[in-house]
């Protein structure tokens, strides 16, 4: 297995491998063995991410949907709660 790269500038997204990010399938292949590595990076905000900046919550069916816009129900800044449930395998 390789080692996955860091990066830590916007300008750097144009190295994420964007269709291995929308694949549904993406096990590692002998010619590709860094598949499941990258495909599972964490995107990390350093120190802090203002809340007013999340655009969208992504969540795997109605039942937690309903949790999560329970939470956010005092909540100032209420971004949408979608299920995506080809996110979750």
């Amino acid at each position: 297995m390789a080692y996955s790269r860091f990066f830590c500038h916007l300008d750097n997204l144009k190295e994420v491998d964007w269709p291995l990010m929308k694949s549904r399938l993406w096990y590692d292949t002998d010619s590709d063995p860094d598949r499941t590595c990258r495909r599972q990076a964490e995107f990390l905000a350093h120190q802090s991410f203002p809340w007013t900046a999340m655009a969208e919550i992504g969540v795997v069916d109605d039942g937690i949907r309903l949790q999560v816009e329970t939470a956010l129900a005092g909540s100032d800044h209420k971004p949408p709660v979608v299920v995506h449930e080809d996110w979750y395998y």
